[in-house]
């Protein structure tokens, strides 16, 4: 049991760096298969799980079951998960099955083997039951715990090492398999211990291709974190295209191979990043006087240096602290010319709803730059992380933290930021402000489509005609676009849902889910309508081929799997 945990919490780990978040939860579903198909076994097979040979059987399913987990983790390695360009949905199918044979069969044996127990040793039930429930706790702790030491790759070895130690333990009449057992579990933690120090065996693939140009890498229970050189220098979608602006090296950081923030060579004169006031995320700053700003999820500081630019007093709120204390503090802190030791800055390790529900501080600007890991925590994508910094109660907090006048700036792909409109008239509707779409400013930059980055200005107080003026100006000078504002009047989506005297319909209209997400339902980023489940994107969403990022072909795949493998070969034991 303390095996099954480690691996199981692991393997969310692995999906969530190999495969697109919304398919990376799905592994919990393909442990379950596994699990539930290893019990089935062992109900209508009763009489090959008899209680003759009781012990030796089970320790052979707990041998393979540990075997099946090394080479599940050197499988895994050796394969890219992720459809590329050009490649057929069928191969997105083979992908995703192969993902799920891989997974589900360790499962399967082990839960042989402990079904098998609980069938033979009924007659203890509740000390099995006892250990059972201490051993799935005690997995999960040294699942985070290991991983927050070493790689999640090293924790699914340490988990086959344990498996074969409980090999061990059952083959107490054959010495042949207790040695073996013995033997493969020492080895297995020796390579493991080797691995800790050589990194042999890590991460070849993640869900954007194979992996290159690592300078830095760690693991903690939540994200994997690595920065990479950037062979062709990318200011990312937020700056203004065909102009002349002043470039600096920069290293880029990414949070489980997705989400990505750059570090910018640093050495504390502002002046080398003043083209950073061109940045479409930094807009706010041209509408407020200087004040205290805070920056949740501020990254590799690039948002920061924006701050100061304009001589703001900056807390920032980053809830990995490898990226504050390892990389900021650590390993870049002489590339980033000390920015996180800045005496205008301060930050914290935290996670920022949390923080700002108990800060007692106003502020003129709060900041979420582009703030998403699109990758799934320990506890399933879409549970945790995913996300309560964009439900209308947190828009709530954030808009109770604004000084009179200030400005909430929040930074969104159009895929899935125009749902903040709705979800802004909601919080403004429980805070009692009235007419909200005076408060409400977007500008976007030149990229078209889904796909296109757009700046989301929201205020308490309606926009005065100097701001409006300045958002104008900003906007012509670096060739943005006003999707809207008060005063100006386009026929898009923003402006469809803030004149429709039914919005409730306009949202059941629309192409993607923009329906308000809330606490109890905090899965902003999964703007997928359940008829699009199996239909691709009329528009490529970056990298993706796909607007669910293939979960309809992983749930075709998980049902083909019961059907073939647990409804029709049982189906005549239902039937009798």
């Amino acid at each position: 049991s303390l095996s099954v945990l480690m691996f199981e919490l692991s393997l969310v780990r692995l999906f969530s760096i190999a495969m697109y978040s919304s398919v990376a939860f799905m592994s919990v579903s393909f442990a379950l298969f596994g699990l539930a198909l290893g019990g089935m076994v062992v109900y209508f097979a009763p009489k090959y799980f008899s209680a003759d040979r009781f012990e030796e059987r089970a320790g052979r399913y707990a041998l393979w079951y540990g075997v099946s987990l090394v080479l599940f983790m050197v499988l895994f390695l050796q394969v890219n998960f992720t459809s590329q360009d050009g490649e057929d949905a069928w191969h997105g199918l083979y992908l995703s099955g192969l993902a799920f044979y891989l997974s589900a069969a360790p499962f399967f044996l082990a839960n042989i083997c402990l079904s098998y127990i609980f069938k033979i040793r009924g007659s203890v039930i509740d000390l099995l039951y006892f250990s059972d429930l201490v051993g799935a706790g005690l997995g999960v702790i040294a699942a985070v715990v290991f991983m927050s030491v070493t790689s999640t790759v090293n924790v699914v070895f340490l988990s086959a090492g344990v498996a074969l130690l409980s090999a061990v333990l059952f083959f107490g009449q054959n010495r042949a398999l207790r040695v073996l057992s013995l033997a493969l579990a020492v080895v297995i933690f020796a390579g493991t211990a080797l691995n800790y120090f050589r990194n042999d065996f890590d991460i070849a693939y993640n869900k954007k291709g194979k992996e290159e140009n690592v300078i830095f890498s760690k693991w903690n229970s939540f994200s994997r974190v690595t920065v990479k050189k950037e062979m062709q220098l990318e200011y990312g979608d937020s700056l203004p295209e065909g102009k002349e602006l002043s470039r600096v090296d920069q290293v880029g950081i990414e949070i489980d191979s997705d989400a990505y923030t750059p570090i910018l060579r640093f050495d504390g004169d502002l002046q080398k990043v003043a083209f950073l006031k061109n940045d479409l995320s930094g807009l706010a700053y041209h509408l407020i006087p200087k004040g205290d700003v805070l920056i949740i999820g501020p990254g590799g500081g690039r948002d920061v240096l924006s701050a100061l630019l304009w001589g703001n007093a900056v807390r920032g709120v980053e809830i990995n602290p490898i990226i504050v204390n390892d990389i900021m503090k650590g390993a870049f802190k002489d590339f980033s010319g000390s920015l996180y030791f800045h005496q205008k800055v301060d930050v914290v390790v935290a996670e920022g709803r949390s923080f700002i529900h108990n800060d007692t501080r106003t502020y003129s600007v709060i900041q979420l730059p582009l703030i998403d890991t699109w990758a799934s925590t320990l506890n399933g994508n879409f549970a945790l992380v995913e996300n309560y910094l964009y439900t209308v109660e947190a828009l709530e907090d954030y808009l109770s933290h604004l000084t009179q006048g200030g400005v909430l700036s929040l930074s969104r792909w159009e895929l899935d930021g125009v749902r903040l409109v709705p979800m802004y008239v909601a919080a403004a509707q429980k805070l009692g402000i009235e007419r909200p779409e005076r408060n409400i400013a977007i500008v976007k930059n030149a990229k078209q489509g889904i796909v296109a980055l757009n700046n989301y200005l929201f205020k308490k107080e309606p926009f005065t005609e100097e701001e409006l003026n300045g958002i104008d100006a900003f906007a012509q000078e670096n060739g943005f676009e006003v999707m809207y504002s008060p005063r100006t009047k386009k026929d898009n989506a923003y402006y469809g849902f803030l004149a429709a005297a039914d919005k409730e319909s306009f949202m059941k209209r629309f192409d993607r889910n923009i329906r308000p997400s809330y606490d109890d339902k905090p899965f902003f980023f999964f703007v997928v309508n359940p008829s699009q489940l199996f239909l691709p994107s009329e528009e490529t969403v970056g990298r993706f081929s796909k607007i669910d990022g293939g979960l309809g072909e992983v749930a075709f795949v998980i049902f083909l799997f019961v059907l073939l493998l647990i409804a029709i070969p049982f189906s005549h034991y239902y039937v009798s």
